[in-house]
């Protein structure tokens, strides 16, 4: 049976995590985007190592790669709207999660080659040309060698794709959303 997202106001009601993005995305697609990053991932043998989640909001995808591929994950936003700091900390010890937060932004605040994974789900939509750009450097810097950066965004972003600089070696579309794999030499 296919999953269904509902809508903003349902998730907002029946779920105990508040959306991270006021723009529309929903506590479920957040869930159901990164089950399928998380699956995606098994698919390139990817576990048990260190993990970057770009502009993590509520931490569902960094949880999520917790849970399904193990490893070091750590998730990076700066918590100046909702939900604040103080209450992603409090879903994290609530789920029981080990997961680690870092609140900086650009540039990211970790040394060159620090990552086996670095993602970004549903947020690159929300940046401006020149932040992509520094976004997009920066996950270079800090990727290491045969790592992988996953790239998830709203359709309308697809040209995106070809701003990385790095080898796509996945893509797959879903309800409006597409989810790029890209690989570091």
């Amino acid at each position: 049976m296919a999953e269904t997202l509902s809508s903003l106001f349902e998730s907002i009601k029946e779920n105990r995590i508040k959306p991270s993005k006021s723009k529309g995305v929903t506590v479920d697609e957040h869930y159901y985007y990164s089950k399928k990053i998380a699956s995606y991932l098994k698919d390139f043998n990817v576990s048990g190592i260190t993990f970057l989640e770009i502009r993590c909001g509520n931490c569902i995808l960094a949880m999520n790669s917790e849970t399904q591929l193990g490893g070091e994950v750590i998730g990076l936003d700066k918590w100046t709207e909702m939900p604040t700091d103080t209450e992603v900390k409090e879903y994290l010890v609530v789920s029981k999660s080990g997961v680690s937060m870092v609140e900086a932004l650009e540039p990211f605040p970790f040394r060159d080659s620090s990552f086996d994974v670095i993602y970004a789900l549903l947020v690159f939509y929300t940046m401006k040309r020149e932040q992509r750009e520094l976004v997009l450097s920066e996950v270079r810097r800090t990727l290491r060698s045969n790592g992988y950066f996953v790239l998830a965004d709203v359709y309308t972003m697809r040209k995106v794709r070809n701003e990385v600089g790095l080898k796509e070696v996945f893509y797959a579309q879903d309800q409006g959303v597409y989810v790029s794999i890209f690989r570091k030499p």
